[in-house]
């Protein structure tokens, strides 16, 4: 039996692949390992930020010490795809990116492609998210064109899956007792586009035929939620829809995002998250904001902050703009130093732990004391850079 070692980096998307992968080869009688012990090794890689890069460049240089002889190293996630010449061919020997995972099939001596393989006869495989959900891709790309984005190199357009599929795989979960699904994608919010289809008829069936199961939603893209804004007020008030809202709204300034391409104003955004949050007060609110995008200035920045005050998001991700990542076709002639953009993020995520200390009414150092040793909750910000 042929064995295979698999490790993970990146967003949800990224894992949901890694675990199609996974399963994909138990099903054809391959056998997962440790490490030193595997036949081939897969590194999902993620190519979002040079942080995130530079974790999955040092992994393929310890796996390469660490692999027997022989072992061959196969490279997928976005990296690939969006930055080749990053790559030392030296120590991979295939590589592949979420539109190809059908290069797997070559590991396979028999008829069965990893793109019609539904559903999976067994899931020996789960990676869960915190709220213990598995993750479940319902597409691949997205109908967007944000200057600064890298991720859509390697996802390209939309390309949603048929509902007949997504609901074959969540059968053979529930069959597995997972009672838990994240349906991830690049952005879910334009899912259905490109095959006449829409988000809402696709969580209409789940929830009416796994009422045991929740189904929480990835990301959406302000865009979409503004514009079906009714749509997503029916779906959150579903009972088995999971109770956070996660839009990348990115900046508080109209300038800014215009620069970014993103196709809303910021008036729009706070009215509807507004109205949603006095509609559905029990649902989270979760955003992502970047920091420091050329020709940023002071008043783009503490709008951005603004927004977060506002709302007081329940999750944030808070990214510093990244140079690598930014393949604009702008020629901006005025960047953003890398002093200034730690500094605004530093000053962002001050914000939101000190919004966070308030929530939880943390107001005396003996409480600070008692969070941090005796509370298992973590503070709800991520970040692209390490203090």
């Amino acid at each position: 039996m042929n064995k295979f070692y698999l490790k993970q980096f990146g967003c949800p998307s990224n894992r949901s692949d890694g675990n199609k992968i996974a399963n994909f080869l138990i099903s054809n009688d391959w056998k997962m390992s440790e490490l030193a012990e595997a036949d081939v090794i897969i590194i999902m890689s993620c190519g979002f930020a040079t942080l995130h890069q530079n974790q999955t460049l040092n992994s393929l240089e310890e796996v390469h010490k660490l692999k027997k002889s022989g072992a061959k190293v196969w490279l997928g996630g976005c990296l690939p795809a969006i930055s080749p010449l990053m790559i030392n061919n030296s120590l991979v020997d295939r590589t592949f990116n979420p539109t190809s995972l059908k290069v797997v099939n070559e590991l396979v001596n028999n008829q069965n492609d990893i793109n019609q393989y539904y559903p999976f006869s067994t899931f020996q495989y789960i990676t869960k998210l915190p709220e213990n959900a598995y993750y479940l891709r319902i597409s691949t790309g997205c109908t967007e064109k944000c200057s600064y984005c890298s991720i859509r190199k390697a996802t390209g357009k939309l390309k949603s899956r048929k509902v007949r599929n997504i609901i074959s795989e969540v059968e053979v979960l529930n069959k597995k007792s997972i009672n838990s699904i994240s349906l991830v994608g690049e952005d879910i919010g334009c899912y259905g586009l490109d095959i006449n289809e829409t988000i809402f008829n696709l969580i209409l069936k789940l929830s009416d035929f796994y009422p045991n199961i929740t189904f929480y939603l990835s990301s959406i893209h302000p865009k979409y939620f503004i514009k079906n804004f009714d749509t997503y007020v029916k779906i959150f008030s579903f009972p088995n829809i999971g109770r956070r809202l996660s839009i990348p709204i990115q900046s508080g300034s109209n300038k800014i995002l215009k620069r970014m391409g993103r196709n809303y104003n910021i008036e729009e955004v706070k009215e509807n998250l507004t109205q949603f949050h006095y509609i559905l007060p029990e649902v989270e609110l979760a955003t992502d904001v970047m920091v420091g995008f050329p020709t940023e200035t002071d008043d783009d920045f503490k709008k951005t902050r603004s927004l977060i005050y506002k709302f007081n998001f329940d999750y944030i991700d808070c990214f510093k703009y990244d140079d690598y990542a930014g393949i604009s076709s702008y020629n901006f002639r005025r960047k953003i130093s890398e002093d200034i953009k730690i500094k605004r993020l530093k000053i962002i995520s001050f914000d939101v732990i000190n919004l966070f200390f308030r929530k939880k009414n943390i107001s005396t150092k003996k409480e600070l004391i008692d969070f941090i040793y005796k509370s298992d909750e973590k503070i709800p910000l991520n970040t692209n850079f390490k203090f």
